[in-house]
This record gives C-alpha cells, structure tokens and sequence, in this order.
C-alpha cells in the first residue's frame, strides 16, 4: 500500500476501533473499496486462543447517515449470509 494511502488506512482503523474492541476484531489491511463500502481483512479474537481471519465490510462514512443507503447495505449483508456454495466457506 503507498505511504500517502497507509496513513489514511492508519486515520480510519484508529476511528473505527472501539467498535471492534468490543466485538473483537483487529483490522490488519484494507483488501479492496467500492462504490458503497469497503472490505478489511481482520483477526477475530476469542477465549483461550480462539483466533479466526475474516473479511469486514464497513458502509463508507459518507453513506452511513442515508437511510436509503443503510437499508441497501444491510439488504446486501443479508443476501450474502444466505448464500451457500462450495467455494464459500460456512461458519
């Protein structure tokens, strides 16, 4: 990642930690952006050694204040649980 964009990578992970205090996760890099959101790869931890690297995708800050736009990205959350397929692993 150039310099210029790890600082702003460092800017947003360091706003968005409390939330992932709580549930426990740590942001390590941003995988890719789009139009609507963009996608962390991220460690959750757990009890005892518990440790397991996932993807997060956060709605861009811009977006988050728009209900239209909340209820689209949730819709889209809820689409992607639901879906099975042998190169999608189930948790």
């Amino acid at each position: 990642m150039p310099r210029g964009r790890q600082a702003g990578f460092v800017a947003n992970v360091s706003a968005l930690k409390h939330i992932f205090n709580e549930l426990h996760y740590e942001l390590t890099r941003k995988i890719a952006e789009g139009g609507m959101g963009i996608v962390y790869e991220a460690v959750q931890r757990g009890s005892g050694q518990f440790r397991k690297v996932v993807a997060i995708k956060l709605i861009r800050e811009e977006y988050s204040a728009i209900e239209e736009f909340q209820k689209n990205f949730i819709g889209e959350a809820r689409l992607v649980a639901d879906l099975i397929h042998t190169n999608i692993v189930q948790t």
